[in-house]
């Protein structure tokens, strides 16, 4: 899935800026999951512009480029009624606090999805290369 930024929202939702350190008006992204709330706006984590982080912006700041599902996504709904997109292996409770605890066993599980995706992105009908895009290990 691939979406282009139309506006630069507050984290609230409230303003619109300019500018963002992490976006680019304009710009298309490529989503590497979504979190739709039953009770606040549907926010979609992409790669920031350096390449070097993944942040969670609100969906009304974008517009879809390409709806295309990656293969290997699942979606999920939790108790309080969220949807979840993202691939599979990102479903391992634990995950996100271990890769954000510096775990390099969730950092790998993280950049092997993220190379994935930058593959299929760039080439659909080859095989992945040994590094895609930027390093995410």
């Amino acid at each position: 899935m691939k979406v282009i930024c139309t506006k630069i929202l507050s984290m609230d939702g409230t303003e619109t800026y300019d500018s963002n350190p992490s976006i680019t008006l304009g710009a298309e992204y490529l989503v590497t999951s979504l979190l739709a709330y039953s009770n606040r706006p549907t926010q979609l984590q992409i790669l920031t512009d350096d390449g070097n982080s993944l942040v969670w912006h609100d969906s009304r700041s974008f517009v879809t480029s390409d709806g295309s599902i990656p293969d290997g996504w699942e979606a999920r709904i939790n108790d309080e009624g969220t949807l979840e997109l993202a691939p599979s292996s990102w479903f391992v409770v634990g995950l996100w606090e271990d890769y954000y605890d510096g775990d390099p066993e969730a950092a790998h599980v993280v950049a092997a999805e993220l190379n994935k995706m930058f593959a299929l992105e760039r080439n659909p009908d080859s095989a992945p290369p040994k590094e895609v895009g930027p390093s995410f290990n």
